[in-house]
């Protein structure tokens, strides 16, 4: 990052800091924000003032948590971080800041951000809303007026689209586990949000599950094994095994070593005849074969991506539930806690 900026310094563009500058905002939300949070809570266990920090009501609507941009906004992020939907509340945020602009360079320029990070086809932070809006924002920026600026109502619809998903589904349930003095655990990524069955359907139907969510999954060694159970029994084991393969394949940071890695996930999955194929588009392999062959660092980022799709779209539903039954037989397991020994009378009427 900071040889690019050098780079570029002697004819400095007005975006120079735009990268560095929004990979710092990722470290302020997702690491220094939930430990802000916990030191507020534990502050208010230490002075005796329990949850004196909270700012919720029983009437608090997500509309006024929005609207009032307390710490309480980062709170409800930080939980929907544990429940793999955080981008829908930072969506809501980004455009919240779009709103507040004036000039048309400006606009373009959050427009184009929004649209790059949660609309783009090759996103892992791409939101689930309706492809015709979708469409239609993206033909909006490919073409716009330099001389007339954005209307600030360009992402209303999709705005209210986000805001309904969260506000029917996640926003009741972080309130009433607030509100009832529950402790909800930063930290604590990996926690699903209900455990049954029939939750589980209910929190796959809220619509949260994202291309980010499975590459996490993917990358935590405990998920993963769940995930290949999940894939396996749908016969579609090969599509996890490959973008495991391209997730260490983006690691590599030469070519010689991205070469042969190169060759094995081509030869296992991609390649006529191969033992493991995926179900990918004849374009895309097309595609990717001469980066493959040069070993370019991005020589898979289509398939990648596309994969990455078809388990949100496909698996991830069936992951949830093999995950529930591995934590379920977790807690069978556990001794139960032992009763209080019975007293059988002091000492002295023992020996009487």
């Amino acid at each position: 990052m900071r040889t690019k900026i050098e780079g570029r310094l002697s004819n400095p563009p007005v975006d120079i800091f735009e990268e560095l500058q929004m990979e710092m905002y990722q470290v302020m939300l997702l690491e220094l924000f939930p430990r802000f949070c916990e030191a507020c809570a534990n502050r208010g266990e230490a002075d005796g003032t329990g949850t004196s920090t909270c700012n919720l009501k029983a009437d608090t609507t997500l509309k006024e948590l929005f609207e009032a941009q307390d710490i309480e906004v980062y709170r409800f992020c930080e939980y929907c971080r544990t429940i793999m939907c955080d981008d829908l509340v930072v969506f809501l945020l980004e455009v919240g800041d779009y709103r507040l602009l004036f000039s048309p360079a400006d606009l373009l320029h959050q427009a184009k951000k929004i649209s790059t990070r949660y609309l783009a086809a090759q996103s892992e932070t791409r939101i689930v809303v309706r492809s015709e809006e979708r469409t239609r924002l993206i033909h909006a920026l490919e073409t716009p007026n330099p001389m007339e600026a954005l209307p600030l109502d360009l992402f209303d619809k999709l705005y209210d689209e986000v805001f309904i998903m969260l506000n029917l589904e996640t926003w009741p349930t972080y309130k009433e586990a607030v509100l009832s003095g529950k402790r909800l655990h930063s930290n604590s990524a990996d926690r699903l949000p209900c455990t049954s069955s029939e939750d589980l359907d209910s929190f796959w139907a809220s619509g949260t599950a994202s291309r980010k969510a499975v590459a996490e999954v993917l990358r935590s060694p405990d998920k993963l094994e769940c995930m290949r159970t999940a894939a396996a029994k749908q016969g579609v084991k090969e599509n996890v095994d490959f973008c495991v393969a391209c997730q260490q394949y983006s690691l590599l940071f030469s070519a010689d070593d991205r070469k042969p890695k190169a060759e094995m996930i081509w030869n296992t999955h991609l390649a006529p005849g191969c033992d493991a194929p995926v179900n990918l588009a004849d374009h895309m392999i097309k595609f990717m074969k001469p980066k493959i062959d040069e070993g370019e660092t991005d020589a898979f980022e289509v398939g990648y991506q596309e994969m990455l799709l078809v388990l949100c779209n496909n698996t991830f539903k069936q992951y949830l539930k093999e995950l529930a039954k591995v934590r379920d037989a977790a807690n069978r397991l556990k001794p139960a806690p032992e009763a209080p020994a019975k007293s059988g009378g002091c000492c002295r009427c023992l020996v009487q």
